[in-house]
């Protein structure tokens, strides 16, 4: 089933998040195709993987919880990780 992504991660983070909540989401990165590990996501009108379709989730996730106060690092390789705190709890 598809997801509205960014309505849904902002009504997780404004109506179920509490106070002093964090926050963890992960983004595959990764797939393994013939046995062999492919970085990136697949666009449906590329041969090749597109690094930016992942980062364009990730950054609005960044953005938005930046917005509402929060501490955002982003790690990871095969999956990235994004997580936030709450500053000055």
């Amino acid at each position: 089933p598809s997801i509205n992504y960014k309505p849904f991660l902002m009504s997780l983070v404004q109506e179920h998040l509490s106070d002093d909540g964090a926050f963890i989401l992960g983004f595959p990165n990764s797939r393994w195709i013939d046995g062999e590990l492919i970085y990136g996501a697949k666009a449906p009108n590329y041969a090749y993987s597109e690094m930016s379709l992942l980062y364009n989730d990730v950054i609005f996730a960044k953005k938005y919880l930046q917005q509402k106060k929060f501490r955002v690092t982003i790690t990871g390789r095969e999956y990235i990780f994004l997580t936030a705190t709450k500053i000055g709890i």
